[in-house]
């Protein structure tokens, strides 16, 4: 499991339910001096610098870092660490699973919602999102966050409910980690149902070609209801999410495993290898082979 090999490289508390109930949360306060090297993760990653500068290198090129700067990472999106000098950063990462159901509810607010779904999935920001919070907003972050890394490292009596309002409070100190505009009123939470279900249906088997009409006909709903309801939660069409998922996924791959390009272009449904390399290429910017090249080596 993906969670317990970063668990093991960067010595973070965290916590894990047996069988069904696993709850995949990991914090911590890292120390990166001088260089993390590129890597990618299956999780969603929070960090919020504490002390000292660096620079931050992603799909979007260098970005200096210093205290009170946050640093949101999708699943499948690299992001590597430079030039770091005295820098430590408190570091939470969590399966994005838990904002689509433990807590759901937390995205019911306005700008989280936007924060973690129309701003970080969007074309522009490709799954990297930075911003900087003022200095009040740091402390308390910093605060909330040793909370998080409290409450797993209890090994007394682990508490799902605390350890889940503790994450709950840290991400509600991230409403201020962008100037977000007002969201309209016709935006509906990631929690809606209808959307969590198509999406368990895309990540369920990345190998298959949806349609609008199969995907609404297999919920029993309106195919435009449907894909009016999907813009309206994630900003993007359905199988335009899908793809998504499909181009985090290889990317993962690519950085993990010395599998054949073809064949991760197969397992997430892209048989034709040079359909898969334009669909890679229009989303991350660079080949299937030029990404591996330049980050499975460098993997932390």
């Amino acid at each position: 499991m993906v969670l317990f090999e970063l668990m093991w490289r960067i010595g973070i508390n965290s916590v894990f339910m047996p069988s069904s109930s696993i709850l995949p949360i990991a914090a911590g306060l890292l120390h990166h001096d001088p260089i993390i090297a590129a890597h990618d993760h299956a999780f969603l990653e929070v960090a919020v610098v504490a002390s000292g500068k660096g620079e931050h290198q992603s799909v979007h090129g260098f970005e200096t870092l210093t205290r009170g700067s946050v640093v949101i990472i999708r699943p499948g999106a690299w992001h590597a660490y430079l030039g770091c000098v005295g820098m430590s950063v408190a570091n939470c990462v969590f399966a994005p699973e838990l904002l689509g159901e433990d807590l759901a509810w937390v995205c019911r607010d306005a700008q989280l919602q936007k924060l973690f779904h129309s701003q970080l999935t969007s074309p522009q920001h490709k799954g990297v999102l930075i911003s900087h919070l003022d200095e009040e907003a740091t402390q308390l972050c910093l605060s909330r966050s040793e909370d998080v890394s409290a409450a797993l490292a209890s090994t007394d009596r682990p508490n799902r409910i605390e350890q889940l309002a503790r994450l709950a409070l840290f991400l509600a100190t991230l409403k201020s980690a962008a100037t977000i505009a007002p969201v309209e009123d016709s935006v509906r939470p990631i929690g809606h149902p209808v959307v969590r279900q198509a999406i368990r249906l895309f990540e369920s088997d990345l190998r298959h070609s949806w349609s609008v009409p199969e995907l609404a006909a297999k919920m029993n709903i309106d195919a435009s209801y449907l894909s009016r309801l999907f813009r309206q939660v994630t900003t993007l069409p359905p199988i335009h999410y899908h793809n998504r998922v499909r181009l985090e996924q290889a990317a993962a791959l690519l950085i993990r495993t010395d599998e054949p390009i073809g064949n991760i272009g197969e397992q997430v449904g892209w048989p034709d290898q040079n359909h898969f390399a334009r669909r890679f290429r229009g989303h991350f910017g660079v080949s299937p082979s030029l990404y591996r090249q330049q980050f499975h080596d460098k993997k932390a």
